[in-house]
């Protein structure tokens, strides 16, 4: 069996300024001892081409599998509220630029 996590196990970490993503990523190899990893949009700190090379990289040197790249959303908000639409072109225009 094998074993990841997600980056949203550790969401309040994140918040509050403790860890970032690198360091996320190595604490999951070297302390945790996982096989892998599930990335979220809202840990990465860039999603330029070179950033993501570089990511995928310091994640393979390290023995972890990127098991998914979750994309975050705001289906689930009321139907009524004004913005619904608003919020909803918003994230399906957010969810479009990662394809």
């Amino acid at each position: 069996m094998k074993l990841s996590c997600s980056s949203w196990s550790f969401h309040r970490t994140f918040e509050q300024g403790k860890i970032n993503q690198l360091e996320w990523i190595e604490k999951c190899a070297k302390d945790l001892m996982l096989d892998g990893i599930e990335l979220l949009d809202e840990h990465f700190r860039s999603t330029e081409k070179a950033y993501l090379r570089d990511l995928n990289k310091f994640t393979t040197d390290l023995g972890l599998t990127i098991a998914c790249v979750s994309v975050s959303n705001n289906f689930r908000k009321s139907q009524s509220s004004c913005f619904h639409n608003i919020g909803r072109r918003s994230t399906q225009n957010l969810k479009g630029s990662w394809l």
